[in-house]
């Protein structure tokens, strides 16, 4: 069964190892261009914050929905969230890094969605209560 994740692993220098065909959809590199190369959906400005993940990882760490920025092959940049293990061989050693990626980019739109339209709701039951008082003013001193 095939997952709607990006699924991507990377070796202890962190190298891509494994790229599945999610990944491909989502970002739009196809596995051979990216294997054995650094991790080409991490633009400019969230390296470090890239590196920091990995090293926690590569150590041990389990990381769960981080919500970052990453980059498409033709340059556009989407929401993600990136959950990371330790990746480990048959004798139990560390031997990367698995990171499952799905895009949130339709999650976000609907949140912001929802949120812009709580804000219009109070807007308007704000205003529906002060001229209810105002009538209700008028209507007490007639």
């Amino acid at each position: 069964m095939a997952t709607p994740l990006g699924v991507v692993s990377f070796d202890l220098d962190g190298l891509v190892t494994s790229w599945n065909p999610a990944a491909e959809k989502i970002f739009g590199f196809r596995e051979s261009d990216v294997l054995g190369k650094t991790n080409p959906i991490v633009p400019p400005e969230y390296l470090a914050d890239h590196r920091r993940l990995l090293k926690s990882t590569l150590v041990g760490s389990v990381t769960s929905s981080t919500e970052t920025i990453r980059q498409r092959l033709d340059g556009s940049r989407i929401p993600v969230s990136i959950s990371n293990a330790p990746l480990l061989g048959s004798d139990g050693k560390q031997i990367g890094v698995m990171a499952a990626i799905p895009d949130i980019n339709e999650r976000m739109r609907l949140q912001l969605e929802l949120k812009e339209k709580t804000t219009i709701l109070l807007t308007v039951t704000q205003a529906l209560r002060t001229r209810g008082s105002r009538y209700r003013l008028r209507y007490r001193q007639v």
